[in-house]
This record gives structure tokens, sequence and C-alpha cells, in this order.
């Protein structure tokens, strides 16, 4: 049944202008160089077996779309060598990631799915069943060149992990060996498929300096059928951690020296040239059954990390 929004699109835009401030001034904030590879962790060896990388962009509002660098690429799935050196997530995250590790997130292997962007249930749920297939062609294409199956991680930013969790409900669904989650709004709607056994190993990061990532007011969208008869109350806001969690999800809170990181800051140095390493040590926190950690970087490295006994 469409969703929609009981409320018209004019009572939304209290919603841009934040958003769009947040958006300038951590676009314009400084970042730290990202240093030599020295402690970056890497995966277990996996001879002969390709490491794929997706980046899944978040929502796309009318700011964003101004640019042609945002803007510029069609729906789908894109190999990193097919679009143009200035597109925004090719320099942003792809080119950075792959400098900072080449062996962990080859360029040659690193892809963008792009989607609409637009804030709807509908449109994540229609980019879910286009990224389900693309990533069910890439498997096959690998497959046919390579002998074996790639090795996926989904590196999804806000609503990008909304995409990604709604993989779950299709039909032809590609294992994901690493699921990225940076600053997902925790919706009612998807909540739930983070158990989905496709995804092998989800890592949650989250900061409570990000008030965009909880700004989507799911309790404003009309109900679907099945949500009437569960007849369970929906918050007015999103969540910024996940109430139940499985084995695979670990989550972390990331706190940055200074204020942040906000809901852009995960698209910077600061926080990329991180990653890997908070990566490993959230693997590392799997092992001993604790899942959930606390972060806290500076200048591109950890400077504290600890467990966490409840969420935040």
């Amino acid at each position: 049944m469409p969703t929609t929004l009981r409320c018209s699109t004019s009572r939304h835009l209290w919603l841009s202008f934040p958003i769009c401030v947040l958006t300038i001034l951590g676009a314009c904030s400084k970042e730290q160089p990202i240093p030599e590879q020295q402690g970056m962790s890497s995966l277990p060896d996996y001879p002969a077996v390709p490491r794929v990388t997706v980046w899944v962009h978040g929502t796309h509002f009318w700011f964003n779309k101004l640019s042609k660098t945002i803007r510029g690429q069609d729906e789908g799935l894109h190999s990193a060598a097919t679009v143009p050196e200035n597109y925004l997530y090719r320099w942003l995250i792809a080119d950075k990631l792959s400098k900072m590790n080449p062996t962990e997130f080859p360029l040659e292997h690193f892809h963008f799915f792009c989607w609409s962007g637009q804030l709807s249930f509908e449109q994540r749920q229609k980019a879910a069943e286009r990224l389900a297939g693309d990533l069910a062609q890439l498997q096959s294409a690998y497959l046919k060149k390579y002998g074996v199956p790639p090795h996926i991680t989904l590196i999804t930013h806000s609503h990008g992990g909304n995409v990604a969790l709604n993989i779950a409900t299709q039909e032809n669904k590609t294992a994901i060996d690493r699921l990225v989650l940076l600053a997902v709004p925790v919706q009612q709607r998807t909540v739930s498929y983070i158990h989905d056994p496709i995804f092998k190993k989800v890592y949650s990061f989250y900061s409570t300096h990000d008030f965009i990532q909880r700004g989507d007011p799911q309790g404003l969208y009309s109900e679907t059928e099945e949500e009437k008869k569960v007849q369970q109350k929906k918050p007015l806001f999103s969540d910024r951690t996940f109430p139940a969690t499985p084995s695979s999800l670990v989550q972390a809170r990331v706190k940055f020296k200074g204020p942040g990181p906000f809901h852009v800051s995960y698209l910077f140095s600061t926080f990329l040239s991180c990653l890997d390493a908070m990566v490993k040590n959230m693997d590392a926190a799997r092992e001993r059954d604790c899942h959930h950690l606390s972060f806290k970087i500076t200048k591109a490295a950890i400077i504290d990390m600890h467990d966490k006994k409840t969420s935040t």
C-alpha cells in the first residue's frame, strides 16, 4: 500500500534549512591529512578472492541536486573506473579509501550504487530491489571472470543504510560479507531486517552530535495495512541504535576530540582514515561477545576505545 505523509510537503521545509546549514558547515570544515597505512588492518587473507566495495549514498535534498557532481550518475551500480574523477563520491570516498588501503579497498573493485535519494519509504524499497538485482549480476560476472564469488562490503551513509537493509525483503538476495552503516536512521519499518542472515557481519556507527540521523519523522508517515494490524505505536523520530543486537551486529558510538561527528562528518578524512582500524576492533569485540563500543578519534587516529555496557 503506498505510504504518504499525513502533512503537506511544506511542513517538511523546516528540515531543509538546518540540514543545509550543517551540510555546508561540514563541507567547509578543515580535514585532517590521511596518514600512511601504519596500524591499518586488513581482512584475513582470501587468496584470489576479489574484495568488492560498494558505496550507497543517503538522501539527496534539493540543495544536493544543484550540483552535477552529486546527481550526475544514472541510477544503478557503477564501477569507479567508469565515473568521472570529479564525481563527488569518487574523490571524496573511493579515492581516499583506496589510497589509504589499496588492498582492503582496491579502486578497480570499487563501485557506487546511485538511487533517487528521495526521502521516501517507497523510493528506498524501490532502490533496494534495484540494488539486489545489480549485486546478483555483479556476483555472476565475478564468478565467470575469477571462478569465485567476490567478498562484498557495502558501505552506506544515512538512508543508504535503509536501502541496504531492504535487500532482506527481496527474493533475489546476494550474501553481504560486511554491511557498514554510517549514521543510519534506525526506523521501525526496517529495524528487524538487521537479523537477516544475508548480512554476515554488520557494523553500525553513530554519534550523539548527529541530529540529522534522528531527524526523519517516521511517526508522521501513514501506516501500511500490515502495520495497522500489528497496532504498534511508532516513535515520532528515528533512532540512533538498534534495540536488539544479533550476533552479527556491533554498534559503535564515535566521538571527535572536539564537536562531532555530525551527519556529514562520516564523509571526510578524519573519520574515513580510522574506519578500517575501527572495523578491525569491532571484529575483535564480536569475538569476545561484546556488541557495543565507543571510539574517540582525532587526527586520523583512534585515541580511546572502550566497551559500552548499554546503548545510547
